[in-house]
């Protein structure tokens, strides 16, 4: 499996260079190989993200899957993302959630854990 997010926030980082400017300016992702997966579910995505969404490395491989589940934000709109992504049902989105993709819930992450 590759990454699957949920309920995340992307957004610009409070401490950042106030000259920086990050609008439309970070992917998604981008395939590190043929077989990279990755999976936003629930996810608020602020200007920072590019339209498009993910990027390649030279070109997206028909096999990568990227797929969006219930994106919003002024980043999260859906309507200019690339081919490869795919944007999720609710019942596709289902099988990518914590117990689906360990097979269980793993013991080794603090669900107290506060940022």
């Amino acid at each position: 499996m590759g990454h699957t997010l949920p309920i995340q926030k992307i957004i610009r980082s409070p401490d950042a260079n106030a000259t920086t400017v990050t609008d439309a300016g970070c992917s998604l992702g981008r395939p590190w190989n043929d077989l990279a997966i990755t999976v936003y579910l629930n996810t608020y995505m602020n200007e920072s993200v590019l339209p498009e969404g993910f990027t390649s490395m030279g070109s997206i491989p028909d096999i990568t899957f990227y797929a969006e589940f219930n994106s919003s934000g002024p980043g999260g709109s859906t309507s200019a993302r690339v081919a490869q992504d795919h944007i999720l049902t609710s019942e596709q989105a289902s099988s990518f959630i914590l117990e689906e993709v360990f097979d269980g819930i793993p013991a080794w992450i603090d669900f107290d854990y506060q940022a």
